[in-house]
C-alpha cells in the first residue's frame, strides 16, 4: 500500500492515468453506440461483428509501424493530437449520423487508425514518468482502469443513448476525450533522443522480427502454447460476445438492447472483479489446472444453461437469473486467465518475456477474424441462442478431455 501511495503523490501519473481512463471510456462508449446503431438498423450480427473486424484492421496493417514511429517522436504532443483528433471525429459523426449511418464504420477505422499511435504512446510514457520500482503497480492501475473503463463504457452508454438520444451519448464520448486531452496537458515533455531517419527502419524491422520470434517460440514449447492458446481463446470469446451483445439483450434476456450495458456488461464485470480479488487467494488451495478446469465446467455449463432454459422462462425469473449467471460468467473468466497468465509467465524464459507477452496483443487479434465471422454467420443464421449452446458444447468437450490435453502442474 505504501508503494501506491508514493505513486499517487506522483502528479504525471496521475495524469496520464486519467488520461487513460477518460480515453478508455470514449472507446468504449462508441463501439458500443457503434454497435447498437448498426443492429437497429440491420438486426444483423454480421454488420455488427464487421464493426469489431474494421476496429482491429489498423492494428493489422499499420500496428507494428505506429509502434516503431512512437518510440521516435514527442508522446506528450502525440497524445494531445490523437484525444483531440478523437473528440473531433465523434463529435462531428453526433450531428451526421441519423443521415449518414454508413459513416459509422468509417469512424470507428479512423479513432483505430488514431488509436494504434495512442496506445503505445501511452504505453511507452509509463516508464519514462514512473520510477522503475514503481512500475509493476502502475501497470496493474492502467489494467484496472482499462476493465473499469470497459464497465462505465459499454454499461452506461445504451442507457444513455435511450434517455437523452444517441447524439448526447456520442458528445458526451467526446466530452471525455476532451478530459483526457486536459489531463495530459499537465505532462512533461516526452521527447525522443533517437533520430527518425536513422532509427524508423531498424525500429520495424527490429519490431516485426521480435513478433516472429515469439510466434516460433510459442508454436515449438506445448507448455507455452497451450496456456497461450487459452488466453488467446478467452479474447477471442470477449470480441465474440461483445459483438453480438444486442442480439444476445434481444433474443435470449428479451429486453431492450440498449440495456444490454446494464445487465450483460455490468454484472460480468463486477464477477470478473470479484474473480481479481479471489482467485490469487484460491490458487493457494488448488493448482492452477483444477481451478481452471473448475473454471471452464461452470462456464461451459451456463451457457448451456442461458441458451436452453433462459429464453423459456417467464421474464421475472429469467431476468435475475441472467444478471447472476453473466456474474459467475466473469467470475469463471477470471478463473480461467489468471491460472494460465501465471504459468504462462513461470514457463516463459526471461529473455523472451517481452516476444511472448509484449506482442500476444497483434497476434491475438489477427486469430481473431476468423471466429468472429464465423460466430456472427452462425448467430445470423440461427440466432445467438445456438451460438451459446455451440460454445458451451465446445467448452464441455474440451472439459472432459482437460487433463489430456493441457499441462499445469503447478
Amino acid at each position: 500500500m505504501n508503494d501506491y501511495q508514493k505513486l499517487f503523490r506522483n502528479k504525471n501519473f496521475l495524469a496520464l492515468w486519467s488520461s487513460q481512463f477518460f480515453s478508455q471510456v470514449a472507446l468504449h462508449t462508441m463501439n458500443f453506440l457503434v454497435i447498437l446503431l448498426v443492429f437497429q438498423k440491420t438486426s444483423s450480427t454480421l454488420a455488427t461483428s464487421m464493426v469489431w473486424l474494421v476496429y482491429i484492421l489498423p492494428a493489422i496493417l499499420i500496428g507494428p509501424l505506429a509502434a516503431a514511429y512512437v518510440d521516435l517522436i514527442d508522446k506528450k504532443r502525440l497524445l494531445i493530437f490523437t484525444n483531440v483528433a478523437q473528440a473531433l471525429l465523434i463529435a462531428g459523426f453526433a450531428f451526421v449520423y441519423a443521415q449518414y449511418l454508413f459513416l459509422a464504420y468509417a469512424v470507428v477505422l479512423l479513432y483505430s487508425l488514431l488509436n494504434q499511435f495512442y496506445t503505445p504512446a501511452e504505453i511507452a510514457s509509463l516508464p519514462m514518468i514512473v520510477k522503475k520500482e514503481f512500475l509493476p503497480q502502475a501497470n496493474g492501475l492502467f489494467l484496472a482502469t482499462y476493465q473499469l473503463g470497459l464497465v462505465v463504457g459499454a454499461g452506461v452508454s445504451g442507457v444513455i443513448g435511450e434517455a437523452l438520444g444517441f447524439r448526447n451519448a456520442f458528445l458526451i464520448a467526446a466530452a471525455a476525450l476532451a478530459l483526457a486531452y486536459f489531463a495530459v496537458n499537465f505532462l512533461p515533455e516526452l521527447k525522443s533522443q533517437k533520430n527518425i531517419q536513422d532509427d524508423m527502419k531498424q525500429n520495424i524491422k527490429d519490431y516485426l522480427g521480435d513478433v516472429w520470434e515469439g510466434v516460433a517460440f510459442i508454436k515449438n514449447h506445448k507448455k507455452i502454447w497451450v496456456p497461450f492458446v487459452t488466453i488467446a481463446g478467452l479474447q477471442v470469446g470477449l470480441a465474440i460476445v461483445f459483438t453480438n451483445l444486442p442480439a444476445i439483450a434481444k433474443q435470449i434476456i428479451r429486453i431492450n438492447p440498449n440495456y444490454a450495458g446494464i445487465y450483460i456488461v455490468g454484472p460480468a464485470g463486477l464477477g470478473a472483479v470479484v474473480g481479481i480479488l479471489s482467485v490469487p487467494r484460491a490458487l493457494k488451495a488448488k493448482t492452477k489446472k483444477q481451478l481452471a478446469k473448475t473454471a471452464l465446467g461452470i462456464l461451459s455449463v451456463g451457457l448451456i444453461f442461458a441458451a436452453l432454459v433462459i429464453p423459456s422462462l417467464p421474464q421475472n425469473i429469467s431476468l435475475p437469473l441472467s444478471i447472476i449467471m453473466f456474474a459467475v460468467a466473469g467470475v469463471s473468466f477470471i478463473g480461467i486467465f489468471i491460472p494460465a497468465q501465471t504459468f504462462l509467465q513461470e514457463q516463459t524464459p526471461k529473455q523472451m518475456m517481452g516476444r511472448v507477452f509484449g506482442n500476444s496483443w497483434f497476434i491475438t487479434t489477427v486469430a481473431t477474424i476468423f471466429p468472429l465471422m464465423f460466430s456472427a454467420s452462425i448467430t445470423e443464421i440461427f440466432g445467438p441462442r445456438f451460438l451459446f449452446l455451440f460454445i458451451g458444447i465446445l467448452m464441455s468437450v474440451i472439459f472432459f478431455y482437460y487433463n489430456r490435453i493441457v499441462d499445469f502442474k503447478t
